[in-house]
């Protein structure tokens, strides 16, 4: 009986950790994703206002 008991538990606990890894990587997946967007985001902007750069250039040209 008390053999068993210390399996289980043992068994538990390497469930609990692959259930926490399997959490972490999901999280890392998720901060990835969100980090692309946001660099996305950036570049957009940054061409945005280049382009509106060049606009403003292209006006005082005229």
């Amino acid at each position: 009986m008390r053999m068993k008991r210390k399996m289980m538990k043992k068994k538990m606990r390497k469930m609990m950790k692959m259930m926490n890894l399997m959490t972490a990587n999901q999280n890392q997946i998720v901060i990835q994703n969100q980090i692309q967007k946001d660099q996305k985001k950036k570049m957009m902007m940054i061409k945005t206002k280049m382009n509106q750069i060049v606009i403003l250039k292209e006006r005082k040209l005229q």
